[in-house]
């Protein structure tokens, strides 16, 4: 089982409480971004220009696209999964101090 230290139950020296279920794939990622050296904004904001910069390559190469062209709604698209995952963590976090 997963366990959960609060700033109040270490300060009070008591276990941390078990929780019921093991943390799902959302927390993790957001943990490993938070335990990189770069602040989480910008591991999110280059992970949605690294899919944009995919997405484009890929339309150019099957000739969907001509190449000098990009269209700003595949890539707002592309960057939908980064921009979800990063309010995700942020909500995370504001819900954390929040309690």
């Amino acid at each position: 089982m997963s366990t959960l230290a609060t700033q109040e139950t270490v300060a009070s020296d008591e276990t941390p409480r078990t929780l019921p279920y093991a943390p799902g794939w959302v927390d993790r990622l957001t943990d490993r971004v938070r335990a990189l050296p770069l602040p989480p904004w910008l591991t999110y904001l280059w992970c949605a220009i690294a899919l944009a910069a995919v997405q484009t390559a890929v339309k150019w190469s099957d000739g969907t696209y001509p190449v000098p062209e990009v269209f700003t709604y595949h890539l707002a698209i592309a960057a939908t999964g980064p921009t979800v995952l990063a309010l995700l963590h942020y909500l995370d976090d504001w819900a954390g101090s929040a309690l």
